[in-house]
């Protein structure tokens, strides 16, 4: 499947779902040197720039902000930057890695899609975090994830 075939799924998935809020976990496509998996999450959220609906709402989170390039977002859209460590334990004298995953995505975005109560959550990294899949089907969004490779010997 190339990535043209993925845009597609992944747009026939979205559209297929009856909902007022999308929330796309976007921390992959920020930054300025991207992994394939970051390039992949950019040109998604370009794609799907254009092409949700506009009676559609869609929050994008990440940790920092998103590239101009991806800019100006639609009125329906909205950037949510959510720090890593949040500002209520930052003074805490804890050392937290600068590494932008898997504290923020496991800890820090999974308390900001419960807080916002999505319709629906997407993550293009594949990495769903574990508090959103293990909760009950009424306390979560429904969860749509990329899987990049399957490969075993």
């Amino acid at each position: 499947m190339d990535s043209s075939d993925r845009l597609v799924t992944i747009n026939y998935q979205l559209s297929n779902i009856n909902s007022t809020v999308i929330a796309i976990d976007a921390s992959r496509a920020a930054g300025d040197q991207k992994t394939g998996v970051g390039w992949y999450a950019f040109h998604l959220i370009s794609h799907l720039r254009d092409t949700i609906p506009h009676d559609v709402r869609v929050l994008l989170y990440s940790d920092q902000s998103l590239p101009e390039e991806l800019r100006p977002w639609p009125t329906n859209w909205e950037e949510r930057v959510l720090p890593w460590p949040p500002d209520r334990i930052s003074n805490f004298k804890f050392h937290f890695s600068n590494s932008r995953w898997p504290l923020w995505s496991q800890l820090r975005l999974a308390e900001r899609v419960f807080r916002d109560r999505p319709d629906a959550f997407f993550v293009p990294a594949h990495l769903i975090p574990l508090a959103l899949a293990l909760a009950p089907r009424a306390l979560r969004p429904k969860l749509i994830t990329t899987i990049h490779d399957v490969s075993f010997k």
